[in-house]
């Protein structure tokens, strides 16, 4: 069966005589970051369904291996590597990490970390026999044929299409994707702890660190809150546990404060039944863009970096949130849950 790329002699001339049966993929992020990984790694399984396919990364890296195991085959531990993890630098594990990486005999290795020379030279590292990423101009580039110039503003999600495109993998769409495991379910139900949580009847508000509350005051965080609350749902705070619970104790009406205590999967799981998301743009709203929730993106300036296809439909980005009035924000969620088939709510009395 021939392999569905979009140009498979341009891949071939890139990569060499043979589609590659090995891959890396190397990216080391945060939530949000590594959830943009889930359309290039679509678009590479679609291309090369035979592949074996490892995730070189860190941190969560390990449980996005795991939770993506019909695209991901295999999953290497990068140790403190300068400036590709975070934490702290681990110079002593890294000669014994090359010689594992070396061993896989990688055909190719993907570098869409970024274009920091620390992941340039790593990639080098792992002795592949090609490697794709971006560079900058000026800057250390493994692979001139392989490599393209860093193509500063593009959204992570296409930057990193644009570059399988390059190579030959047709993209298979943008939109971003989360599935929720049992253990996760068993984690949410855990952090309930025995307390009712109807489907569709709550909003989730992420409470802001204190450096956000110095644009946006906690007065509010409250205000939003309480409308929301006065629309008939339940507010779940999640976020910053400290301020999670004086926005709390501010709204009461039934409001619940889960801060602090769902990992990843607990968390897709209680948003996968709330009515809507408020909240600054990260890892919690590319979560609930994964899972198709409704909700508004704040932010703090008038730059959006948009990532899925169907973004719109779903979503209200609310640029320049610190001088938005929280009545036009109100108004916003309004507009965004009228146009969607939720069962209707009885709002609170005021």
């Amino acid at each position: 069966m021939e392999s569905p790329l979009t140009d498979r002699s341009g891949m071939l001339d890139r990569l060499g005589d043979t589609l590659p049966g090995r891959v890396g993929v190397m990216r080391a992020r945060g939530l949000a970051g590594m959830l943009a990984l889930v359309p290039p790694l679509r678009a590479l399984r679609d291309a090369l369904p035979n592949a074996q396919i490892t995730l070189v990364s860190s941190g969560w890296g390990r449980d996005f291996a795991r939770r993506f195991s019909y695209y991901i085959d295999d999953y290497l531990e990068v140790p403190g590597f300068p400036d590709f993890n975070r934490g702290p630098v681990s110079i002593e594990r890294i000669p014994a990490f090359l010689q594992l990486a070396q061993s896989r005999r990688f055909d190719l290795v993907l570098q869409l970390q970024g274009c920091s020379t620390a992941a340039n030279v790593l990639a080098y590292l792992l002795g592949s026999r090609a490697i794709a990423g971006h560079y900058l101009k000026g800057q250390f580039c493994p692979d001139i044929r392989r490599y393209m110039l860093y193509p500063v503003g593009e959204p992570d999600v296409r930057r990193s299409l644009h570059l399988l495109t390059w190579l030959g993998v047709a993209a298979k769409g943008t939109d971003l994707e989360f599935p929720i495991l049992a253990d996760d379910w068993t984690s949410f139900k855990h952090a309930l702890a025995g307390q009712d949580l109807e489907t569709f009847s709550y909003a989730c508000l992420l409470a802001p660190g204190p450096e956000v509350m110095e644009l946006i005051p906690l007065e509010r965080w409250i205000a939003l809150a309480r409308g929301v609350v006065a629309r008939g749902m339940r507010v779940v705070m999640i976020g910053h546990p400290d301020n999670a619970e004086t926005i709390q104790q501010a709204t009461g009406s039934g409001s619940l404060v889960l801060a602090g205590e769902l990992a990843v999967g607990g968390l897709a799981a209680l948003l996968s039944g709330s009515r809507l998301f408020i909240g600054l743009q990260g890892g919690p709203s590319a979560l609930a863009e994964a899972l198709r929730i409704p909700r508004l993106v704040m932010h703090l300036e008038d730059t959006v970096a948009l990532t899925g296809e169907r973004t719109e439909a779903y979503c209200r980005d609310l640029r320049w949130a610190t001088i938005m009035p929280t009545e036009e924000i109100l108004r916003q969620a309004d507009d965004l849950l009228g146009e969607l088939p939720f069962p209707a709510l009885t709002p609170a009395a005021g």
